[in-house]
């Protein structure tokens, strides 16, 4: 690989500097000088042209969660109903409290941060920074579901922005939702009939994109950002990132296999965290169809008494869902049970959410949808297509996936393995599962409290440093393994006889 040269720049900015910027090529401050360097917004936001608006711009003392300018309050975009922009919400959903959860924040790191929306579209927004100390690599996240931008300031950027990668994000083309009524045609249950508490509506951004675009921009707006952000880069630095890296979490996963399948141009790599499964020649979807499974068996699996000899718990388990927790009752979960709080939570919503952008005309039951004997038909199939996995990688690529996650099926990640082994290219393909791992590290700690839950984070990062080892420097990643509760990567799993694949998830 031919390495294109980068510059890193270290500056000091004095307290009390800010640059706030209305317009795309409005800066109402003095740029922040040092010797013979600028580095303010105007010479960045000079280098944009008309396919973004609504941009603002600051220098930021310190780019991490430590500031409160970094993440912006929820609801703060003037023009939107309650709920549509909740960044500080999401940035709090994944990762766990305890400071072993957390990279922790350990100094001030200034820079630039830019942020605005597409043109085309309002609802697609993105969020860019710059560190003044940088390392001449870039990162990419996409967020989860349909959570903003910001939904990975804890998780992804408060360790990237430290170690000097310029990072961007981005909401893949959609706000999140609002309250509605169920009158609203495309509204969604939060919680079903009889749980917990009265049942309430949302009205998701998503499904009110054209059809054929919704899961469509996923990959052209994560790829529309990356473009970007390499051109403010480059208009700050002098020139472009030598290293671009893609991560995610969630449907963000989903994305980042997607891309590095299929438009890897931009990428040099990526990690995914959770990734949903979709390929249109399994029975196995996790964007639609394995939510279903959950609504439908866990009543039987709660009247028998949570009876893991229940008919319903079996056919949960028969669908690749892991075992039942218990933890702390709590308003979305009577009994403190793990999958209580999905049913009463993710499962219904991330079920309704998709139908109602690939089958808007269903009007059965949640529960009782079918992906199995429905994924024959032509235009689902079509608009599945634009997120559908098939192995052929392009990139190296690191999974992780816990095996107590019930939001996106381990066996997912298991038969993806496959679909690359399958074309010849698993030495582009790591997999690391995580005993006890989850969804959310948050599931972890108050006020669900399962404790026999491992957090995620930790494994992030060692995935993301094990990339760049592989990717900058050619040291070949540790083989596929199965790590332990509280053990870490191990370079050499077959001397700790470590297998592949977990076993009991439970152990």
């Amino acid at each position: 690989m031919i390495r294109k040269p980068f510059l890193a720049v270290t500056l000091i900015v004095p307290a009390g500097i800010a640059i706030s910027v209305i317009a795309v090529r409005e800066c109402r401050a003095q740029p922040l000088q040092r010797r013979d360097l600028t580095f303010d917004c105007s010479r960045v936001l000079a280098a944009l042209d008309g396919s973004v608006a609504n941009v603002d711009c600051f220098i930021s003392e310190d780019l991490t969660t430590a500031s409160a300018r970094t993440t912006p309050p929820d609801n703060s975009l003037p023009g939107l109903p309650a709920g549509a922009f909740v960044p500080r919400t999401d940035s709090a959903n994944v990762p766990g409290i305890g400071p072993e959860a957390i990279y922790p924040i350990a100094k001030v790191v200034p820079g630039l941060q830019i942020f605005g929306a597409m043109a085309d579209n309002s609802h697609a927004r993105w969020v860019i920074r710059l560190p003044l100390d940088w390392n001449g690599r870039l990162v990419i996240n996409v967020a989860a579901g349909v959570r903003s931008e910001y939904a990975s300031d804890i998780t992804h950027s408060n360790y990237m922005v430290q170690n000097g990668y310029a990072y961007a994000a981005t909401n893949k083309g959609h706000l999140a939702s609002w309250a509605s009524t169920p009158a609203d045609p495309k509204a969604c249950p939060q919680s079903p009939p009889g749980g917990p508490g009265a049942t309430s509506y949302i009205h998701l951004d998503q499904s009110d994109l054209p059809q054929d675009q919704a899961f469509a921009g996923w990959s052209s707006r994560t790829i529309e950002t990356t473009r970007l952000a390499k051109r403010l880069a480059a208009a700050q630095f002098g020139v472009e990132p030598e290293f671009t890296y893609l991560t995610g979490i969630s449907a963000g996963a989903l994305v980042t296999r997607h891309i590095l399948e299929k438009n890897p141009e931009e990428f040099d790599g990526g990690v995914d965290w959770a990734a949903p499964y979709v390929n249109l020649n399994r029975d196995l979807n996790g964007l639609i169809g394995w939510f279903a499974i959950g609504m439908k068996n866990f009543p039987d699996y709660r009247d028998s008494g949570f009876s893991t000899s229940s008919a319903g718990y079996q056919a949960l388990r028969r669908a690749f869902f892991p075992p039942d927790l218990f933890g702390a009752p709590t308003a979305n979960s009577a009994k403190g049970s793990f999958f209580e709080t999905h049913y009463n939570g993710p499962w219904q919503v991330l079920e309704c959410g998709n139908l109602r952008v690939l089958e808007p005309d269903y009007s059965g039951s949640l529960g009782d949808y079918d992906y199995a004997a429905r994924k024959g038909d032509p235009k689902l199939r079509s608009l599945l297509s634009a997120v559908t996995l098939t192995g052929r990688l392009s990139r190296p690529l690191i999974s992780i996936h816990g095996t107590m996650d019930a939001t996106a099926a381990l066996q997912g990640s298991r038969l993806y393995r496959e679909d690359v082994i399958g074309r010849g290219l698993g030495p582009l393909y790591r997999l690391y599962e995580i005993q006890n791992g989850t969804h959310r590290d948050r599931y972890k700690d108050s006020p669900t409290n399962f404790a026999e839950i491992e957090y995620m984070e930790p494994h992030f990062i060692t995935a993301f440093e094990t990339l760049i080892a592989w990717v900058e420097k050619g040291e070949a990643p540790p083989r596929d393994q199965c790590i332990p509760r509280g053990e870490k990567l191990s370079a050499h799993p077959r001397r700790q006889l470590r297998a592949v694949s977990c076993r009991n998830p439970l152990e």
